[in-house]
């Protein structure tokens, strides 16, 4: 009974590192996709406020 409550307990440590792994890779992709939207977004506004105002009307 002892030997199977151990090997339990053991595949719960694994069982939690291995989702720990997964949510910080989660995490960089996160943050790399919000980088790359925000330097696109941040072209486009730049874009925007470079229009005179007869071409904004369009």
């Amino acid at each position: 009974m002892r030997r199977s409550y151990r090997k339990l307990q053991a595949q719960r440590g694994a069982t939690t590192a291995e989702y720990s792994l997964i949510v910080a890779l989660l995490n960089v992709a996160l943050i790399a996709t919000l980088v790359f939207m925000q330097s696109a977004s941040y072209s486009q506004f730049e874009e925007l406020s470079s229009l005179d105002g007869s071409e904004a009307t369009r």
